[in-house]
């Protein structure tokens, strides 16, 4: 049987469903740095190898590079972006990956050169196996010049042609809808990303 998990990328390989930056409020300006995000799939199987292919996806749905590994039972291998040949500099867009055995997987981004105290900021999250028709984030922040969520919603449709609209409503903690609402489409295997700051509601 195969299996399937989809991992949202942007900014340069930003792996992240939802990731919280926290920077410093110099000059008022809050700039994260430059992202780089890497991930690492294990193979959940107690005797045999997984054969396992991640497929770099670009907005569109089409696939950029395709990356095939073996890792043994039991065992992970990481996928470092600086060591995927043929994926172009600051290039962004979602991982598919499969493989013939179960397996997780969990991304980290890290970005660095940014306007925090010590320049450097993280997010990590894990890969999903399937997707959903409503998803619920029960902490998201923009706060200007201290603090803000950055949100991707990746499809996980197969299909050639397939594409999912979808529509982000946000709440105040009370449970008050904010007037901010997002209409927006993203092609298979692809995935959409947005900063809160962007939102001006």
């Amino acid at each position: 049987m195969k299996r399937t998990i989809g991992i949202a990328l942007l900014a340069g390989l930003l792996i992240a469903a939802v990731g919280v930056i926290m920077v410093g409020a110099q000059a008022g300006v809050l700039d994260p740095g430059t992202a780089i995000t890497n991930f690492t799939v294990m193979n959940l199987d107690a005797a045999d190898i997984a054969n396992v292919t991640a497929y770099y996806v670009n907005s569109d749905g089409s696939v950029e590079v395709t990356v095939p590994v073996t890792i043994p039972a039991q065992s992970s291998a990481g996928f470092a972006a600086a060591q995927i040949n043929d994926l172009p500099d600051g290039w962004e867009g979602a991982v598919v990956v499969s493989a013939d055995k179960e397996i997780v997987a969990f991304a980290q981004t890290r970005w660095s050169g940014g306007t925090s105290a010590d320049q450097k900021t993280a997010a990590a999250y894990n890969g999903f196996t399937a997707g959903a028709n409503t998803l619920y984030f029960p902490s998201l922040v923009s706060r200007p010049t201290k603090q803000y969520s950055v949100l991707s919603i990746q499809s996980a449709e197969s299909q050639a042609a397939d594409t999912i609209n979808f529509t982000i409503t946000y709440y105040y903690r009370d449970g008050v809808q904010t007037g901010s609402v997002v209409n927006g489409t993203v092609a298979k295997g692809s995935q959409a990303t947005y900063n809160l700051l962007d939102n001006t509601d």
